[in-house]
């Protein structure tokens, strides 16, 4: 009886567990597809496009400077 209360709580125990593992692994797996991306993106730094996705810098910094007041 003791020995199936154990398995018991091993089972809850990786129940509990579960979603913790399955988000590292979802991060681990996106880091992996990610990774050769920025470590090619850091060896072409000089060249003007090592960032395939085009960030649009914040509304203030792209306004002129004419049009603040």
């Amino acid at each position: 009886m003791l020995h199936h209360r154990n398995n018991e709580k091993k089972q809850a125990l990786a129940e509990k567990t579960l979603p913790l593992r399955s988000i590292i692994l979802a991060i681990h797996i996106v880091w992996s597809l990610t990774s050769p991306k920025l470590a090619q993106a850091s060896a072409n730094m000089d060249t003007s496009d090592r960032f395939p996705i085009y960030i649009p810098p914040p509304p203030l910094l792209s306004k002129p400077k004419t049009d603040e007041k």
